[in-house]
């Protein structure tokens, strides 16, 4: 995932509203018994460690 700013290239934090759809999917494919990996591209405010971080939460991983 490459942060949801259009004016910058991997620039940006996603909201919790931005992440509740691949939250779900991830729980669903989990479910089914998939492993799921998914990558967050970072930019030079670390966005993408808490990004990750929520992400799991929501998936309830």
């Amino acid at each position: 995932m490459h942060g949801p700013d259009h004016e910058h290239l991997d620039g940006g934090s996603y909201s919790d509203d931005d992440l509740r759809w691949p939250a779900v999917r991830v729980g669903e494919w989990r479910a089914d018994g998939r492993e799921v990996d998914v990558y967050f591209t970072d930019d030079g405010h670390g966005h993408a460690v808490r990004d990750a971080d929520r992400l799991r939460e929501l998936a309830g991983s």
